[in-house]
């Protein structure tokens, strides 16, 4: 127990403090001034992050982010829709001027000339990051050639193992084998990529739902930051298995001031019930990639109902033997908004939209003209089109058997 002060010992304290009390009045407003500097040079919010570290939440889960970029200016994001012909490539320059390469079309639209002059046009020396959606060769079959002619630092990739000759001597941690799932890819153009990022020796990460990442912009006294936000997959990342390679793909947005891009790859219907399921409550997003090329099993109105966009990009090639997009998908999007408006590579050529730090967004276009956006690819192409309207003559359940073959519009229209 403390001893309390004695009578003397009180006497010498006061006496202490009214011969120096001068000098308590100075340090008394020296420590003053030094936390009114310190709070606004932000050492306080340095100490206290120390001290007291802040979860940055599910943004942060990814290595991928976390970055902290010093700029004078902010530089724009930019987001080009490259018209690679039936296929999708997505190039992206990000406010931080990092940049993005989603998939890479395949080798017989001539994909990789398109490819290689909007990277010189745009300046891109290397990409930050790769992000390959599915095995498809409309998505996979350039990224080889992307990996040995720039520089790529991180790279995310689909739970797929490939089993292939090329890829044999792959180290087994790098290309894992699931066995029982439905994960297996057997083609050339996967297994040369498989290759290439092994030999890119950068960090890869197979992706789901948990490979949120956000990087921050400083620009004088202001501060920016854009997330990536992966939605889908939501199993853990070794269980991730799916009977239709297309559902591989993820659904994932990308968020900066105050505007959301949603990317779907070749997502279809059960990835697009997967996203339903797990967020009921939504998205609204300003753009939507759509899903599959507009085919008509990569949208459903359920899904546009919960994510509201008000612009949607097509990525198909002219006079595809698809019929991409399809005439159910359009129907779809306006029949949710008239007043949507619709982008697509097979009329428009390479699309660019540019978001400032303000959250304007800028859209330019090779082709501007957008009346025929409206149309079917097989009504826009007019090539190779034949139709049985069937509604009256065709069972329903004949149909359903008929789907996974040919091609039907929202009018059951039968295309052959």
């Amino acid at each position: 127990m403390a001893k309390k002060l004695t009578k003397k010992q009180k006497k010498a304290i006061v006496k202490t403090a009214r011969n120096h009390w001068k000098v308590l009045v100075v340090l008394a407003i020296v420590l003053v001034l030094f936390v009114t500097l310190a709070y606004f040079m932000g050492w306080i919010d340095i100490l206290k992050d120390k001290l007291f570290p802040q979860d940055d939440g599910p943004a942060s889960l990814s290595e991928a982010g976390g970055h902290v970029t010093t700029l004078d200016t902010v530089s724009d994001l930019e987001i080009g829709f490259v018209d690679v012909g039936q296929g999708d490539c997505i190039i992206i320059k990000l406010p931080d001027n990092k940049t993005m390469i989603i998939d890479s079309g395949d080798k017989v639209n001539a994909a990789k000339d398109s490819i290689e002059e909007y990277i010189q046009d745009n300046n891109i020396k290397a990409f930050d990051y790769m992000l390959l959606t599915h095995q498809d060769a409309d998505h996979v079959a350039n990224l080889d050639w992307v990996l040995e002619n720039y520089q790529v630092r991180y790279i995310f990739r689909p739970n797929i193992y490939s089993d292939n000759a090329l890829s044999a001597s792959i180290p087994a941690e790098f290309n894992p084998e699931l066995p029982d799932k439905d994960n297996r890819c057997t083609t050339n153009v996967y297994a040369e990529f498989i290759v290439a990022a092994y030999n890119e020796s950068c960090t890869t990460e197979i992706f789901n739902k948990d490979s949120d990442f956000t990087n921050k912009v400083i620009c004088g006294e202001q501060e920016y930051s854009y997330t990536f936000n992966f939605l889908t997959p939501v199993a853990e990342k070794s269980e991730i298995s799916y009977s239709d390679a297309n559902d591989y793909s993820p659904i994932f947005t990308l968020d900066y001031a105050g505007r959301k891009i949603m990317f779907n790859g070749d997502a279809e219907e059960k990835m697009l019930k997967e996203y339903v399921q797990n967020y009921p409550q939504g998205h609204n997003v300003d753009v939507l990639k759509v899903g599959h090329h507009g085919s008509h099993n990569a949208t459903s109105e359920e899904f546009i109902n919960l994510i509201d966009p008000e612009v949607a990009v097509i990525q198909c090639g002219y006079g595809n033997d698809h019929g991409h997009p399809h005439g159910k998908t359009l129907t779809i999007l306006e029949n949710y908004d008239s007043n949507m408006k619709v982008y697509r590579n097979d009329n428009n050529g390479n699309i660019k939209l540019t978001i400032n730090a303000s959250g304007d967004m800028v859209w330019d276009f090779e082709n501007d003209d957008m009346s025929k956006n409206d149309l079917s690819g097989y009504e826009l192409s007019g090539e190779g089109e034949i139709h049985l309207y069937a509604s009256k003559i065709i069972p329903d359940t004949v149909l359903q058997l008929l789907q996974t073959h040919v091609v039907f519009d929202n009018r059951k229209e039968l295309i052959i």
